[in-house]
C-alpha cells in the first residue's frame, strides 16, 4: 500500500492539498496493495455477491476513510465527490504493472533466488 503511494509521489506531481490527487493515489494503493483482495477479505466478503463489487466496495470504504484522515479532504461530501470523479481512471491504472497484480498469474523466476537448473 505505502509503496504505491511512494511510487505515485515519485512519478507524478501530486499535490497533497488536492483531494482528487489524494483520492487517486488512495484508490491505486487500496486496489494494488492487496488489502481488499478476496483472500485477505474473504470473511468480510462472504455475504457480498458478486465478489467483484465487494472488492470495489472495500476499496471505496478504505479510500473514504483515508481521505477523511487528510485535513484538506476531511469533509465526507468532498471525499465522496473526489473519489467518484477520479474513480474510473485511477481504478484502471495498474502502472507499473501491465495488469492488475491479482490477475497476473504468470510464474517468473525470482532474481533473488538461484535457478534450480
Amino acid at each position: 500500500h505505502e509503496l504505491v503511494h511512494a511510487f505515485d509521489f515519485s512519478r507524478a506531481k501530486l499535490d497533497e492539498t488536492n483531494c482528487e490527487h489524494v483520492a487517486c493515489t488512495e484508490i491505486r494503493a487500496w486496489n494494488l496493495g492487496g488489502q481488499c483482495d478476496l483472500w485477505t477479505q474473504s470473511w468480510n466478503m462472504m455475504s457480498e455477491y458478486p465478489f467483484g463489487s465487494a472488492k470495489q466496495k472495500c476499496i471505496r470504504r478504505g479510500v473514504h476513510a483515508s481521505l477523511r484522515e487528510n485535513r484538506h479532504c476531511s469533509d465526507s461530501d468532498v471525499a465522496t465527490r473526489c473519489t467518484e470523479k477520479v474513480w474510473d481512471r485511477c481504478f484502471a491504472d495498474y502502472w507499473p504493472f501491465t495488469v492488475a497484480p491479482d490477475l497476473d498469474n504468470r510464474w517468473r523466476q525470482s532474481p533473488y533466488q538461484p535457478s534450480s537448473r
